[in-house]
């Protein structure tokens, strides 16, 4: 206890020299400052998707349909007797959305040969009788395979209006394209095609999963509600999960302690100083490193508590307590959301945790703080580049690369540059370049001489 309690104490000196920077505390309000600039950048993007977002009025669906009426009579295509009947049908009737009507209306006027059965799905769509229409899909529409009709099926065993705004509707559409994607690769292996490994067990992964949330009556997974930057839907999840982007700047926060924590101490020439001290050269350069890496987890956390506070105020507490679903050896599992973003944090933080174990290499090795800086920040923020090239190359032996190795979450999600590569592998060769790093760190500060 004696030895840890000398430790700590190293670790508490190490911390009090980085606080006493003022560069330090310039990059903790300019982490302060970005986590505001992502939440204002969020509200805005808000704001411009509900502005720009158009939905055709009635009237102008009704305008449109005027138009297109007006062109087939006048230019008299082929099929177009079909077309204006079609286009009549929806005017007398104000049949203007995209809905079941308007794709029940051209099966009427453009598939269905018999006269009685048109008429009779005519009454259906007048009426709004959805399940008439869904019950010809299932007895009379020509080339429905099984897994095209399955839809139909459940919404009328369910009772299941299809509505786009039901979130219950849109799930078993989901799951129903799911099956039909599915179906249809599982024809192409049959038949000896090649297919996609990675993305036949998703599709099998998908059917299982949204098999599992219907049947439990899940609307609402975190899974669907990350990454506002390319959905393009805002709410708390979505922003809340996609501010592990700001992790970029502690890591240039980290690198830059690292980088400098011991080649500072031969630039001010306060080396000798601390070496007077009793303690061991290896448990110094311990300290300093565990300083280090404590504090930029210590700037993750706090990064991930004001990203969760900020989405709160800003997008509200909707679904506060949602799950995160996924397959896992053939059975779907959950974990709170909260969970799931600290994990998307923990393993954005590896990259950041290797890039900054290079620059402390380099600051014990050459002594020299911009040149380990720049170094770590240049590996950092160029890896995906070098990555992104050598993998346009097919370059297999690449993957062994500590950049091809750093983007865990791409990985676990099975998007990694390279085939075959999974999280245990990418943890092992980044194992085996930190242990190269920090035995550099300890060679370049305990056996050389001051």
């Amino acid at each position: 206890m004696r030895k840890l309690g000398k430790f700590i104490r190293l670790v508490q000196n190490e911390y009090i020299k980085i606080l006493k920077k003022v560069s330090t505390w310039i990059m903790l309000i300019l982490i302060l400052v970005v986590c505001v600039g992502y939440f204002g950048v969020s509200k805005i993007a808000e704001y411009q998707v509900k502005n720009n977002r158009y939905e055709m009025s009635e009237q102008d669906c009704k305008e449109q349909l005027n138009s297109n009426l007006t062109y087939a009579k006048e230019t008299k295509y082929e099929g177009w007797e079909a077309d204006v009947a079609e286009y009549q049908f929806c005017l007398d009737h104000e049949i203007f959305q995209y809905d079941w009507r308007r794709t029940a209306v051209t099966a009427v006027f453009h598939e269905v040969q018999d006269a009685a059965v048109a008429e009779s799905l005519k009454t259906a769509i007048i009426n709004e009788d959805w399940k008439a229409y869904f019950q010809y899909m299932l007895d009379a529409a020509p080339g429905e395979t099984e897994e095209d009709s399955w839809l139909y099926q459940y919404c009328i065993d369910h009772n299941l209006k299809p509505d786009r705004e039901d979130a219950t509707y849109r799930l078993a559409a989901q799951l129903s394209t799911a099956k039909a994607e599915l179906a249809s690769m599982e024809q192409q292996k049959e038949s000896g095609v090649s297919v996609d490994a990675n993305k036949y067990q998703k599709l099998k992964d998908n059917v299982q999963l949204y098999t599992y949330r219907l049947d439990h009556n899940i609307t609402f997974d975190v899974s669907e509600n990350t990454g506002w930057f390319y959905s393009g839907t805002l709410n708390f999840w979505t922003v809340f999960s996609d501010s592990y982007r700001v992790l970029t700047f502690v890591g240039i926060l980290m690198i830059m302690v690292c980088g400098a924590i011991v080649s500072s101490e031969f630039s001010q020439g306060t080396i000798k100083f601390l070496l007077i001290n009793p303690a061991k050269r290896w448990k110094i350069l311990a300290a300093k490193y565990v300083t280090a890496i404590t504090f930029g987890y210590c700037m993750l956390l706090l990064t991930y508590l004001l990203s969760g506070l900020g989405s709160m105020l800003l997008f509200g507490t909707d679904n506060l307590g949602a799950q995160y679903f996924y397959v896992s050896s053939g059975t779907v599992k959950s974990m709170p959301g909260f969970v799931y973003i600290l994990r998307n944090y923990m393993l954005s933080s590896v990259n950041i945790l290797v890039m900054s174990s290079l620059a402390f290499a380099i600051s014990s090795l050459v002594r020299n703080t911009a040149l380990s800086v720049g170094i770590g920040m240049g590996a950092m923020l160029g890896g995906s580049l070098i990555v992104t090239i050598l993998s346009a190359f097919r370059l297999d032996w690449a993957r062994f690369l500590i950049f091809s190795n750093t983007d865990l979450i791409a990985i676990s999600q099975g998007n990694s540059a390279f085939m075959g590569q999974t999280v245990g592998f990418a943890l092992c060769v980044l194992g085996v370049h930190l242990f190269i790093f920090l035995l550099t760190a300890w060679d370049g500060f305990v056996r050389r001489e001051v």
